[in-house]
């Protein structure tokens, strides 16, 4: 049997407060999980038509994951296939996974599809939450989206401060035995008035080879990675939000190519390392006082690097960009015994990827890249706050263009309707449709699901 042993959390704050009276405590209300992959919009994870699980701050720091396969493992309909190495983490919902899932890092696309490599390169401390949309969903996220959506949240400043405070700083280490990883974090973080708030951290990790259950010892299976998380975040008048952040995480060590399986003549150790590094840009515009308009957008760039150096001297190096943003708006109704959440938006991104090998360019991985254009539509409509009826549908148009093996195009339209009833305060009836579909053209799918 394998175990664990983790060192305390050392973590302090400084109050920027001074010897004022600290303030009064009110009472603690207890709100529902609230889920914002299902709908895009707020909407409390009861009443919508979907199975979606919510994996709060509460929990991941209770559990002090090591991997995002920490706390996926446990969730239903969920497994982790790729064997207990980090670097080859992949998700499988309901028999689908790699590009016919979602992730997403605040709204961000993660849309590599390197090989045999993970999908989940992030430190799961810099974490705050983890939604996990299971069921077609194109509808509202197009491409991949035929076994679900994975959406990573990072933490902000407010996660750390309390009310008072404008400055803090926290220190964490740990170590666990599986495989004698050290593990270093420094944060710091603050408010500068009522306006600014801002977030920096550093997590280094340093491990030895896996000790499996049964007692045996996972070859090439050590690493070493560091991660940094900064946010900055600004509200230039009421009800307007603007935020930034850069997201980056390195790992390096000998693997095999493949290290989801064990080396062998055709699956050579290599000298790997994988940089990720996510960019996003964010705007949000939200009062109460003004049901027409609730506008969010997200701008981002997710930069994924790889380079292996086999034993047998081939180095192959791959580069896989995607570049895009998603602009939405909500429109809200409410009258007597009827409400509508009315939500429009309209999508763009763009994936390039380029790959060597010992220099030159590879075949099995070409020069590609892809335009990807969506709009959708979706409409939440309740009836005596007890019937609720969702339909949507997004149209989506490919363009892909992979050099010497062609071009193509392609449209798609994603349909999908919900229908929830909440027949008491403690029991709901709910059923799905959906339709979804992958892509770029040539080498796509599609599927439909019902979900009851």
């Amino acid at each position: 049997m394998s175990s664990r042993v983790a060192l305390p959390v050392l973590m302090w704050s400084i109050s920027a407060a001074g010897a004022e009276e600290p303030p009064v405590a009110e009472p603690v209300i207890e709100l529902d999980v609230v889920t914002v992959t299902a709908t895009k919009t707020e909407r409390s994870a009861f009443e919508v038509p979907a199975s979606v699980s919510i994996i709060g701050p509460e929990r991941i720091e209770s559990e002090q994951p090591q991997s995002i396969g920490d706390l996926l493992e446990e969730l239903p309909n969920v497994d982790l296939v790729s064997g207990p190495r980090r670097i080859g983490e992949t998700a499988n919902i309901r028999g689908f996974d790699e590009e016919r899932i979602v992730t997403t890092i605040d709204g961000a696309r993660q849309n590599f599809n390197i090989g045999h490599q993970g999908r989940f390169f992030i430190e799961p401390d810099l974490l705050k939450q983890v939604e996990v949309y299971r069921g077609a969903n194109s509808a509202l996220y197009g491409s991949g989206a035929i076994g679900g959506v994975i959406a990573l949240t990072t933490k902000d400043a407010s996660d750390f401060l309390d009310p008072g405070e404008s400055f803090g700083a926290r220190l964490k280490s740990g170590f666990q035995d599986v495989n004698d990883e050290w593990l270093g974090s420094l944060a710091a973080y603050g408010r500068i008035g009522e306006d600014v708030e801002y977030l920096g951290n550093v997590t280094y990790r340093d491990s030895s080879d896996l000790t499996l259950g049964n007692g045996d010892t996972l070859e090439d299976s050590a690493e070493e990675s560091v991660s940094g998380l900064g946010k900055l975040t600004w509200r230039p008048a009421e009800h307007h939000r603007l935020s930034a952040s850069i997201d980056i995480f390195d790992t390096q060590g000998d693997f095999p190519a493949n290290p989801q399986s064990l080396d062998s003549p055709i699956n050579e150790v290599a000298d790997t390392d994988i940089e990720r590094n996510t960019y996003t840009v964010g705007y949000r515009y939200d009062d109460p006082k003004n049901p027409w308009a609730q506008v969010d957008l997200v701008a981002y760039r997710t930069e994924l690097a790889e380079e292996l150096d086999r034993e047998s001297s081939n180095e192959t190096t791959t580069d896989f960009d995607t570049t895009g943003f998603d602009l939405r708006n909500t429109t809200r109704w409410d009258l007597a015994y009827l409400s509508q959440a009315f939500t429009y938006g309209v999508e763009y991104y763009h994936d390039q990827q380029e790959a060597t090998l010992n220099g030159a360019p590879r075949s099995s991985f070409p020069d590609a890249d892809d335009d990807i254009y969506g709009f959708y539509l979706e409409d939440e409509i309740t009836l005596a706050k007890r019937l609720s009826v969702i339909p949507g549908f997004r149209y989506d148009h490919y363009s892909l263009d992979a050099g010497t093996r062609g071009e193509s195009t392609a449209s798609e339209v994603s349909p999908k309707v919900g229908l929830l009833f909440r027949t008491t305060d403690w029991l709901t009836i709910w059923g799905s449709y959906a339709e979804a579909s992958h892509c770029p053209a040539g080498r796509g799918a599609h599927g439909r699901g019902a979900q009851a």
